[in-house]
């Protein structure tokens, strides 16, 4: 099914994802388990989060995208959003935290931006549940692609994926959140570089993807007109039991589009990663368009 235009696509419903978020703080702070997902401040984090989904949702107003070349800033800035909302306040007093997690998500080759953009490149064939959650799944499980907050940067990534498609945002609401946190904490408990992790990546996706569809709910996109329910796939199963300033744009070099976020929109299919080769890319300090000397 083709994605829905930029002009008619869905927008996320602000306030009702504000009330869920709000809920969900409520029972939190009031002394309920939702499991070893919650931690923090429940305020402050359901505040964040509505800050990311209005930043996720700019996103798709503007038709700007993350997994293409120059979208890696947008990426980076939902964990900042997650971590320390949109003000600057926060953002200054966790600077040396943010500039640690940007230079972690580029110059880590094996958990930072190398690894995730080669996986998007080679996921990009799946329809929009199946990629949301392979996304979900590549952000969580070990090693995490930032320092901090992945599960909650997963969550918005994975929205951004579906909204793109018109489909409802994931949204950890008080009925949901804890069912999250178990596939999370199976995530976070597995690591890719084992051998047998791609069978039990492949599990992981396909409960993921249930979760996803048995819990999206119309009420958070604007548009309230009813979707189809959609079939879920067979239950997967698994043995194992079961993670803040954003620097200004003058600090990198404006000749390295792949932290440019002019080039997010509207790429050229040759720019995207999957246009060019991974020995273009690995293993360089350029790779990103991180450090490169002025002159």
């Amino acid at each position: 099914m083709p994605e829905p235009s930029p002009a008619h696509r869905p927008v996320f419903d602000l306030g009702a994802i504000g009330a869920a978020l709000q809920e969900l703080s409520a029972q939190w702070a009031a002394g309920k388990s939702f499991g070893a997902g919650a931690s923090g401040d429940p305020e402050e984090v359901a505040r964040h989060m509505l800050e990311g989904y209005a930043y996720v949702d700019g996103l798709l107003a503007r038709d700007l995208d993350p997994f293409v070349y120059g979208g890696s800033r947008l990426l980076l800035e939902m964990n900042h959003q997650v971590l320390c909302g949109a003000g600057t306040r926060r953002r200054a007093e966790f600077a040396r935290h943010l500039a640690a997690t940007e230079r972690r998500f580029y110059d880590d080759h094996q958990c930072g931006a190398d690894a995730f953009y080669a996986m998007v490149a080679r996921s990009r064939h799946l329809k929009p549940i199946p990629f949301a959650a392979r996304i979900y799944r590549q952000i969580v499980e070990a090693p995490q692609l930032f320092i901090e907050g992945n599960q909650r940067t997963a969550t918005l990534v994975a929205s951004f994926v579906l909204g793109r498609a018109g489909l409802p945002p994931m949204v950890p609401t008080a009925k949901t959140f804890g069912a999250l946190s178990v596939l999370s904490a199976t995530c976070k408990a597995m690591d890719r570089r084992w051998f047998l992790s791609m069978a039990w990546g492949w599990m992981l996706d396909l409960q993921m993807q249930n979760f996803i569809m048995r819990t999206a709910q119309a009420d958070f996109l604007a548009d309230k007109a009813a979707l189809p329910p959609p079939s879920v796939p067979p239950a997967a199963t698994s043995s194992a039991t079961g993670a803040p300033g954003q620097a200004s744009a003058s600090q990198r070099s404006p000749g390295h589009p792949w932290a440019n976020n002019s080039q997010a929109r509207k790429t050229p299919a040759h720019k995207t990663w999957t246009g060019r080769s991974r020995a273009d890319h690995a293993f360089t300090d350029n790779t990103w368009g991180r450090g490169a000397p002025a002159g």
